[in-house]
């Protein structure tokens, strides 16, 4: 706002009686540059275009409100290429999660597919694993969900089982298995163990700008990649970062 203003005095200084277009005198008036200057500011600074609106509703004043919006949009854009918003940056702060935007498509989005950066180091669970198996990958491993294939040769995705609930089933010993029966991970599913269905998957081709906005729009934590109905990886915030920074920040050739 005293930028605004100290503008707006300086050009009343310099055109005492206005200017002058198309045979009208249109006086200076420094409070319009006051309120222009002082929702620039504001939009600059939380990268919002809302807060020339708000600055309509403090003053009271419309007259001016086409200027207001123009700088508003101006120093969004500005701000917006140089540096994180107010709540992004206390964000990046406090270390919470956090998943960058991608700015403009000059650094390549569009280029670089899920199958250049995903996980491909996955652990599944398939319907014909044997039951000291999937023990083995339970005990061995932390995640909260595991994928579900159809067979090991086959490696269709069919759903999600969830950590808890595969631990919880594991530890209760069903009565009717008959002795000597080699146990599996079907007969876990069989006895009550719930799985979800795979609603979403990304494929190998898919963009990272096209990823970006499913996680950002959704607000996804993690995607499973498949080929042909195969699961052949994982995307999470952390390969998503990983992608957007090397993007933005190209690591040096060696």
């Amino acid at each position: 706002a005293a930028i605004g203003r100290l503008l707006g005095e300086a050009l009343a200084v310099t055109f005492p009686e206005g200017i002058v277009t198309g045979g009208i005198t249109n006086p200076i008036m420094p409070g319009g540059y006051a309120l222009a200057g002082a929702a620039a500011f504001s939009g600059a600074v939380t990268h919002t275009i809302s807060t020339a609106l708000l600055a309509f509703e403090l003053t009271g004043q419309i007259v001016h409100a086409l200027p207001v919006l123009m700088a508003v949009l101006a120093a969004n854009a500005i701000a917006q290429s140089c540096q994180p918003s107010l709540y992004e940056g206390t964000i990046l702060i406090k270390k919470l999660p956090y998943l960058p935007r991608i700015l403009g498509r000059d650094i390549g989005s569009h280029c670089v597919r899920v199958e250049h950066f995903m996980n491909r180091r996955i652990t599944m669970l398939a319907k014909d694993m044997p039951l000291e198996e999937v023990v083995k990958v339970v005990t061995s491993t932390d995640v909260a969900e595991y994928p579900l294939v159809e067979s090991t040769e086959s490696q269709i995705l069919v759903g999600i089982v969830r950590r808890p609930q595969l631990v919880q089933a594991l530890q209760v010993e069903p009565s009717s298995w008959a002795p000597g029966h080699q146990q599996g991970l079907q007969d876990i599913l069989a006895g009550g163990c719930p799985t979800e269905p795979v609603t979403l998957t990304l494929f190998p081709e898919t963009s990272l700008h096209q990823a970006h906005n499913l996680f950002e729009l959704l607000n996804l934590q993690s995607l499973f990649v498949t080929s042909r109905g195969r699961a052949v990886g994982c995307v999470s915030w952390v390969e998503m970062k990983k992608a957007i920074s090397n993007l933005t920040n190209p690591p040096a050739p060696q």
